[in-house]
């Protein structure tokens, strides 16, 4: 069964409601009603009447087998072009930050109807009885002390914090991926090692400064992808998250014992909005952090289970559907509180989405 891979049209973006089947619906390029592709027929005319391909189709929402699609209503004929006032984009902010309105659809939000394909629960290589989160990484420095973390969100780029991949006297030389477990000997076995081929940090980012604290790590080749390797998807709303969203922070970073941990930790994490998170951070004195905790930071906390040492540079993830290993990335550890009682920092995700997408998916 060929499978059909899904652009959001804007209505399906950034953490809107999902549509449902029968819902009207609209694209950039056409109007219709949400369906499963069987139940459109007309889906292969309409697009070919509208000069439009398969990467037009707008998405609706899931049924537990099957996508729903934008249908386009049988009436259209001819090819509708978006007004230029109905899309809003904007220069990106200093520090390639992003306020691009939901007007249009991202390269993070085509890229991830991609990856999302593969976890259907009606596709073959989903990654049920795989490893849990396949889309971690290891940084492995040419310094044996040096210890971070990264996302894979390509078959070629790691997300990771900026302060992994520029830290003096340390050089980052590969990716571990596939192995959650190093104590493992079967996962070590099968790991994929992948050398680095260059590195990416935001224009304004500064080591003397906690800001900007996002980069991006180019592989050498391809990752091979598997049921123990595979990536994940960004969280492109620039919206603030519920207070109550479920957040999970993972890494190797030292434990209470203050030793490194061999086996990939979880922890559920707490959002903190900023003016609370600055009040708990009122005596901390970082001249890294001169203007207290902005728009570009995310702050987050469970109590005893913080970001410590080590987990530098890993996501803070929510779960769409964890059964099949389906997460959106909206953060990057940047620093903690030393493991104590203070929040996490975490740089947030979709405030660089320019950034990230000008250099994973250059070509839109």
């Amino acid at each position: 069964m060929m499978l059909v891979i899904i652009l959001f049209a804007c209505l399906a973006l950034g953490g809107a409601a999902q549509l449902k089947e029968t819902d009207a619906c609209e694209t950039e390029h056409y109007k219709g009603n949400c369906a499963v592709s069987r139940n459109c027929p007309q889906l292969s005319d309409s697009m070919n009447a509208m000069g439009l391909t398969h990467n037009d189709i707008g998405h609706c929402d899931f049924t537990e087998f099957e996508e729903i699609i934008c249908c386009p209503n049988s009436a259209v004929t001819s090819t509708t072009t978006a007004k230029p006032s109905d899309i809003t984009t904007t220069a990106p902010l200093p520090g390639n930050m992003t306020s691009r309105t939901c007007n249009i659809d991202r390269p993070a939000d085509r890229a991830c109807r991609n990856i999302e394909m593969a976890l259907m629960p009606s596709s073959i290589n989903h990654i049920i009885g795989g490893t849990e989160y396949p889309h971690m990484a290891k940084i492995v420095y040419d310094d044996k002390d040096m210890v971070c973390g990264g996302t894979l969100i390509d078959k070629r780029f790691v997300l990771t914090a900026a302060h992994c991949i520029t830290r003096r006297g340390m050089k980052p030389i590969k990716v571990i991926l596939g192995v959650t477990d190093f104590n493992d000997t079967e996962q070590w076995q099968g790991r994929l090692e992948i050398d680095i081929k260059a590195t990416y940090v935001p224009q304004n980012y500064s080591s003397f400064s906690y800001y900007f604290d996002i980069g991006l790590i180019e592989l050498a080749r391809d990752a091979d992808f598997s049921v123990k390797v595979y990536p994940t998807c960004l969280h492109t709303d620039p919206t603030d998250l519920p207070e109550n969203t479920e957040i999970i922070e993972t890494g190797w970073g030292r434990t209470e014992s203050n030793n490194l941990s061999k086996h990939l930790m979880a922890a559920k994490m707490n959002l903190i909005p900023l003016p609370k998170c600055n009040a708990e951070f009122k005596n901390y004195i970082d001249r890294r952090l001169r203007h207290g905790i902005d728009e570009t930071q995310l702050c987050a906390l469970a109590p005893g289970k913080d970001a410590c040492w080590g987990n530098s540079g890993g996501p803070l993830q929510i779960i769409k559907e964890k059964a099949y290993n389906n997460y959106r990335v909206v953060g990057v550890v940047s620093f903690g509180g030393n493991c104590r009682n203070l929040p996490g920092i975490y740089t947030s995700v979709a405030k660089f989405l320019d950034f990230i997408e000008s250099i994973v998916w250059p070509e839109g």
